[in-house]
């Protein structure tokens, strides 16, 4: 899934309202959840002295934007299909 097909999505959610604030909460808890999990992981299962530490915190970030944009497909489908 490219950008702008996440960008799509959150235009045909329509404007900013209380159900598209709904919307927008659940995908936002949703990667605050997967984020603390990968987190609390990652944390408990590395070593502090590891190389290449950057490069797989930013991994899990973008793994937690991944979640968020499948997130957001399915609830785009589930409510208007």
């Amino acid at each position: 899934m490219k950008d702008h097909d996440c960008f799509y999505i959150g235009n045909k959610f329509g404007k900013p309202d209380e159900r598209t604030n709904g919307i927008y909460f659940k995908i936002v808890a949703c990667m605050f959840t997967a984020h603390i999990i990968f987190n609390g992981v990652f944390i408990s299962l590395v070593d502090s002295d590891m190389e290449y530490f950057r490069q797989f915190f930013i991994l899990f970030q973008g793994i937690v934007f991944m979640i968020g944009a499948i997130y957001a497909f399915r609830l785009y489908r589930k409510e208007f299909s």
